[in-house]
């Protein structure tokens, strides 16, 4: 990020909402949109095989989809989340 961009965090909570997290965002120069290395979360949570969204927890649409960028890194978008 260059220093005229605003660090922002994505925080994670528990599924009974308690903090357990918070991971920097990054901007894709292509959309401007901000997004997280899976890299990062899985440094973070070291046995993670997928994330959801709050809500029903049954519903296969609240796991969150990965994006691979044209380096090969693997992201999801900020605004998944």
């Amino acid at each position: 990020m260059d220093s005229e961009t605003p660090s922002i965090f994505q925080r994670f909570e528990s599924q009974d909402g308690k903090p357990l997290a918070s991971l920097p965002t990054y901007v894709c120069p292509e959309t401007s949109k901000r997004y997280i290395l899976w890299d990062d979360i899985q440094s973070t949570f070291a046995d993670v095989v997928f994330l959801r969204r709050p809500g029903n927890s049954d519903r296969v649409s609240n796991k969150i989809l990965f994006m691979i960028d044209q380096n090969g890194e693997l992201y999801v978008s900020f605004s998944e989340l």
